[in-house]
């Protein structure tokens, strides 16, 4: 009988190409339709909860299919390792498209969106915002990314590179 296997033998037995290969995909899924769900089709918050549905879902059908692999030749099926790692994967990037980088954009173009007359940013603050870090606000870019781009207009993208 063979012994049981350690902590990091395990970790090394889950994390093979084909484990990053899915995780990567349901990755790039969570990624795509996740923010979609939300602002595109204004459905519910898939990404913000403790078990997030943008995540479990998609693991729920490599559930699925992977069942099927094992009924059909049980040695292409992926060892529990595997799916742990998928799921890793999955769960650890299920906020990152909105929490991240949605609220990082929002927090960029704030400075110029929120600017007034009243609080004197263009004055006392704009000055001293590193031109690296924040995009500029050439022809109305920032009021545009909050408020929606005129009917025709083209995406400032040059404002954001």
């Amino acid at each position: 009988m063979e012994p049981e296997p350690t902590t990091q033998e395990s970790w090394q037995r889950g994390l093979t190409w084909r484990s990053l290969a899915i995780g990567l995909a349901l990755v790039v899924v969570e990624a795509a339709c996740g923010p979609n769900a939300i602002w595109g089709l204004a459905s519910s918050e898939i990404t913000w909860s403790y078990m997030p549905v943008v995540a479990v879902f998609p693991f729920f059908v490599v559930i699925l299919l992977n069942v099927a692999l094992k009924a059909m030749r049980r040695q292409w099926a992926l060892r529990p390792a595997e799916l742990v790692v998928i799921f890793g994967m999955a769960i650890v990037s299920a906020g990152t498209p909105l929490f991240l980088v949605g609220f990082l954009l929002a927090l960029m173009g704030s400075p110029y969106y929120c600017a007034s007359p009243e609080n004197r940013w263009a004055d006392l603050l704009h000055p001293y915002l590193p031109h690296w870090a924040f995009p500029s606000d050439a022809n109305g870019a920032m009021r545009a990314f909050f408020e929606g781009l005129p009917q025709g207009a083209a995406v400032p993208w040059s404002e954001w590179w």
